[in-house]
């Protein structure tokens, strides 16, 4: 799948997903270095050192604030771009794919989970490309980074931490697990509210013929809220 989803980015789209992440790695480094001058300030104080001669260390804080923000900017904008960018191709890609479909196709198939498909679904990859994929770039270069400070600075912490690493991805590979069965129980509520709606509304003339008939209007009804029950859970499950 990532295979896949790389090679529809355009060359320009896998630019931006590179600057994106060393941007947002940057924006890690600067966090780091914020952290450990702000230690060091404490330490100076806890010493007895004056106020007055600490001055270099706030304006380094000053500096490195402007810093995080405009990497945060640019971070943001590239990973936009990647983001638009496999966007623009996979729709392109199914376009052209329905265009080869025969008139049965739609007769069969549910127009709703169409629409859906071609709208929803490929914003998600929109999220996976340009959230997703540029966070952890950034993320594996602080952390390559760090490492190297620790292997240089002490061996010991240098394992310790090459040790928690496998700990770490155990629990990033249940929570991803996690994330992907609440967001297909989502988008399988999101289809089939999509496709009753298409199907009401293409049926409002025969409906008014049979005013007295609600069990399509109470479908529709525990549909909808089905989808918001499912889409509270998946918003509560990305807020932790």
């Amino acid at each position: 799948m990532f295979k896949e989803l790389f090679r529809l980015l355009t060359g320009k789209g896998k630019r931006s997903l590179i600057i994106s992440g060393v941007f947002f790695a940057l924006y890690g480094l600067s966090s780091i270095a914020m952290l450990i001058i702000v230690f060091t300030i404490l330490f100076h104080i806890f010493a007895g050192v004056s106020m007055e001669s600490l001055y270099r260390y706030f304006i380094a804080i000053a500096v490195l604030v402007i810093v995080k923000g405009i990497c945060n900017m640019v971070a943001d904008m590239a990973k936009h771009h990647a983001g638009f960018d496999i966007v623009q191709n996979i729709r392109e890609q199914m376009i052209i794919r329905l265009k080869k479909f025969s008139l049965g196709f739609y007769t069969n198939e549910r127009l709703g989970e169409i629409n859906t498909v071609l709208h929803k679904d490929v914003d998600n990859m929109s999220m996976v490309v340009g959230h997703m994929w540029s966070r952890m770039l950034g993320d594996f270069l602080v952390v390559a980074m760090v490492l190297t400070g620790l292997v240089i600075l002490n061996v010991y912490l240098a394992v310790l931490m090459v040790v928690s690493v496998p700990i770490a991805l155990f629990f990033l590979y249940r929570t991803i697990k996690a994330s992907e069965k609440v967001e297909n129980q989502n988008n399988a509520a999101l289809l089939d509210m999509v496709s009753l709606f298409v199907e009401y509304v293409r049926g409002i003339p025969v409906l008014k013929s049979f005013s007295n008939n609600k069990s399509l209007d109470c479908d529709l009804m525990r549909k909808t809220e089905k989808f918001g029950e499912t889409s509270k859970v998946a918003s509560r499950f990305k807020a932790k």
